[in-house]
């Protein structure tokens, strides 16, 4: 039980110290490529946490190692879903604006963005049902929507990785 507990403990800094590494990053950097950066920064992560768990003496190297993978595959799953997505996630922007306005006009919104890529993004927001379409030509957001906004924004605070949607959030309520 000890060790599971270590285990989870472990996790969880792992979690912390990727947050605020992301975090030091993205502020510090005049023009962050999230991605690539998190991927050097999980491995950082993953072998201060490795050192650490070696020095505790409780597992073995095969057990360590194992550990440390499953740490580092959790940690590229969070930068998939995570920082990267909320920094360059159209469809995320859209539902972010959509939870924060409470209706978003679609036109206004189409000039912002290349308008083939835009319309696949609005339907695909439809789609998985982020927004859904009214009779007065607005779109408003869903439960999905405000679930994923309450969610996602405090990490991209916590990772500075709302620049983006903060550019589009200002040029469209100018």
């Amino acid at each position: 039980m000890k060790k599971f507990l270590i285990f989870i403990r472990g996790g969880v800094i792992s979690i912390l110290l990727y947050f605020i590494l992301i975090g030091i990053y993205t502020r510090c950097s005049d023009d962050p490529i999230i991605f690539f950066a998190s991927l050097v920064i999980a491995l950082v992560v993953i072998l201060v946490n490795g050192i650490l768990l070696w020095k505790s003496g409780l597992f073995d190297s095969f057990t360590l190692s194992m550990i440390c993978l499953v740490y580092f595959m959790g940690l590229i799953v969070l930068t998939t879903y995570g920082p990267t997505f909320i920094d360059r996630s159209i469809s995320y922007h859209i539902a972010f604006y959509a939870a924060d306005e409470e209706k978003i006009d679609i036109d206004e919104m189409r000039e912002e963005f290349s308008e083939a890529i835009f319309d696949k993004r609005i339907h695909d927001a439809v789609e998985t049902g982020f927004i859904v379409e009214g009779t007065d030509g607005y779109y408003t957001p869903t439960w999905k929507s405000k679930v994923m906004t309450a969610i996602l924004k405090p990490i991209g605070k916590m990772t500075g990785s709302l620049h983006t949607y903060e550019e589009l959030r200002e040029a469209l309520t100018k």
